[in-house]
């Protein structure tokens, strides 16, 4: 099993009686890792649906899949295989936008929660959905918030302007974009219904496992992790008609892993390409660290259906509200993450001799991910100690 078990049997369930997915979506972090396979994989799920019901015209309005990343290339990219889809399936239901968005620039995050409140209200006066009025509020259906970045490196070695870009990245642009978007849309707790308002989208928030456990050499993107996913767990205890799934993934097959010794990269994939000075991560620590793949490592197509099919519980008719928290790893990650919730006084010692043991794979550079590398350094320790 590679997630929580009632995850496990609704992805089982959703694969057999696929649900329609949102109409209009806004990835953010969607040119590489686990935000471009969701865009493929919302893209290919669309032109399928669109397939079987191509007879039908009530539900065949055009649907809406917004892109955005600070890396516009790579973004445009993203954009053709989704289009390359369409053609494949010979459908044009998706209208595909690619919005280029820096999430540590407050500015840029203002105009692109604008441009995307304009796209969508635009989307929902074509599609009928709505009578467009003035109260008329954006027919945003789901916003993925998977934009951040990540470094590798001991805590007290870390860079102090490498720990501020990682608070940065992961955990403050959501607080600033989310109050930003639903200001757009009522609040049930003091405005009056209106019929002419669209509900506020679901947030898929691409969390981690490093907010839930400690995670040695992640000091830094841990605390971030941890104050994303709080943030939002207090959210939803004020605002109980959202809809907010927590996804928290462990250790994916990814560029994140591969380029984040030298630079910090986007959640779970793409190259940040500010320069940080962080001299920490220029000499002496290669970067096969942890470049290879693994079986510790869960594949991004998987990771990125599984947050999906977490994220499908409120594509039904009926919006099923509050807050939902979904863990995706692999074994034997995910038997230690329920272990360290149930009985965390037990596996802190453990996880303290594998701190240590990580942090001397890393000083050597060896793959943190390969189990050979720790029995390597095994075998070294054992060579090293004096013998009686």
């Amino acid at each position: 099993m590679d997630c929580n078990p009632s995850l496990y049997v609704r992805e089982r369930w959703w694969r057999r009686n696929p649900p329609n997915p949102p109409q209009s979506t806004w990835i953010i972090g969607a040119s590489s890792g686990i935000g471009k396979e969701m865009a493929l994989q919302l893209s290919q799920q669309h032109q399928q649906r669109q397939q079987q019901h191509s007879s039908t015209t009530a539900d065949n309005h055009g649907s809406l899949l917004i892109l955005s990343s600070r890396n516009v290339d790579a973004l445009e990219q993203v954009a053709q295989e989704c289009r390359r889809q369409q053609q494949h399936y010979e459908t044009n239901d998706l209208r595909i936008v690619c919005l280029p968005l820096d999430v540590t620039n407050l500015p840029q995050l203002e105009s692109a929660v604008q441009q995307v409140c304009e796209l969508t209200t635009t989307q929902q006066h074509d599609n009928g959905r709505k009578k467009q009025s003035e109260s008329c509020s954006p027919a945003l259906d789901m916003v993925v918030m998977n934009a951040g970045s990540g470094v590798l490196s001991p805590a007290l070695e870390t860079d102090s302007n490498v720990v501020q870009t990682v608070l940065q990245t992961n955990a403050l642009w959501p607080m600033i974009l989310t109050p930003l978007l639903l200001q757009h849309y009522p609040d049930p707790t003091r405005d009056p219904p209106n019929s002419t308002t669209s509900a506020p989208p679901q947030l898929l928030i691409t969390s981690s496992i490093a907010a839930k456990v400690p995670v040695p050499l992640s000091a830094s993107y841990a605390a971030a992790k941890a104050a994303l996913h709080h943030y939002f767990l207090s959210l939803a205890t004020e605002r109980p008609d959202l809809v907010i799934d927590l996804a928290c993934p462990g250790p994916v097959d990814t560029q994140f892993h591969s380029n984040h010794i030298q630079s910090p990269v986007d959640d779970h994939g793409e190259e940040d390409s500010r320069d940080l000075d962080s001299k920490q991560q220029v000499q002496e620590h290669p970067q096969q660290a942890s470049s290879s793949s693994s079986p510790l490592k869960m594949p991004v197509q998987r990771c990125a259906q599984l947050m999906l099919a977490a994220a499908a519980r409120s594509w039904q008719p009926r919006r099923s509200a509050g807050v939902q928290e979904s863990w995706i790893c692999q074994q034997p990650t995910l038997t230690a993450l329920y272990l360290y919730q149930w009985c965390p006084s037990l596996l802190r010692p453990v996880l303290a001799r594998i701190g240590t043991k990580r942090v001397n794979l890393w000083r050597r550079g060896l793959d943190l991910y390969n189990p050979s590398s720790w029995t390597a350094a095994a075998e070294s320790s054992n060579e090293s100690s004096p013998k009686r």
